[in-house]
């Protein structure tokens, strides 16, 4: 299996706990790898170079443990345009259960956005509200603790902020065909802190994607993804949005 995406999701802002390409494996493993090299001759070389990995086994237990590398990397000349990925392992039920957990870690940076690292460990306790021939729907509910290193806490300071805290992730996921080709499936994401009566800092993010089968060989999408942080770190503005477009080549 090979794919590309068009354009970069905002992932490095946002705890990903759900994979619809998942959702039906055949087969007890894959591996996924997407990247991209290209170099602009110039006065300041211009070299920009982007991967995506990922990799999925299927436990006996209808378990699924999968692990995800995204890095993308810009330079011209000397400087350091962009500096951004994560890594997260996490296990899943694949769709078996009314109710599981799943548990997850995950390493993230963002040198653009001053973000030095963001260390993420928890679970979530995910349930099925209805999965059906062509259509799903799950909510999960769970707690993880963060570790966040800035460079500063707000655009307009300038000393290096450090926040650990538990934090409260709920989501939402559904997915159904429009037609026997074209499916749609959509996310859903709210963080609050632990204790939410003593804080304005929540997140709000949301995804949304069409897929369209052309044939055996070739998938083609389009999604749109929402951000919005009420209380930004770093050089993040409060509210965050991004389009673009996938193809997935199966052989």
């Amino acid at each position: 299996m090979f794919s590309g995406i068009c354009v970069s999701k905002l992932n490095a802002q946002i705890l990903n706990v759900d994979r619809e390409n998942i959702d039906s494996m055949q087969k007890s493993w894959y591996f996924l790898f997407n990247g991209s090299y290209s170099k602009d001759k110039q006065v300041s070389d211009i070299v920009d170079i982007s991967c995506y990995n990922e990799f999925v086994y299927q436990l006996k237990s209808n378990y699924g443990v999968m692990a995800m590398l995204q890095f993308n990397g810009t330079t011209s000349g000397e400087s350091i345009i962009q500096n951004e990925g994560y890594l997260q392992i996490r296990v899943r039920d694949l769709d078996k259960r009314l109710l599981s957990l799943s548990p997850f870690v995950q390493y993230q940076w963002n040198g653009a956005w001053g973000m030095i690292h963001r260390r993420l460990i928890g679970t979530n306790i995910r349930t099925k509200i209805f999965d059906s021939q062509g259509e799903d729907g799950y909510f999960g509910l769970g707690l993880f603790y963060q570790d966040e290193f800035w460079e500063k806490e707000t655009k307009f300071s300038t000393s290096p902020f450090r926040d650990k805290q538990f934090r409260i992730n709920s989501y939402f996921k559904t997915a159904f065909k429009l037609s026997q080709k074209l499916d749609f499936v959509t996310q859903i994401y709210f963080q609050t802190p632990l204790k939410i009566q003593e804080s304005k800092d929540y997140r709000f993010y949301n995804y949304a994607e069409l897929n369209f089968q052309v044939n055996s060989f070739l998938n083609l999408g389009v999604y749109l993804d929402l951000f919005y942080n009420s209380l930004p770190r770093g050089d993040v503005d409060k509210t965050l949005y991004g389009w673009g477009g996938t193809f997935e080549i199966i052989l």
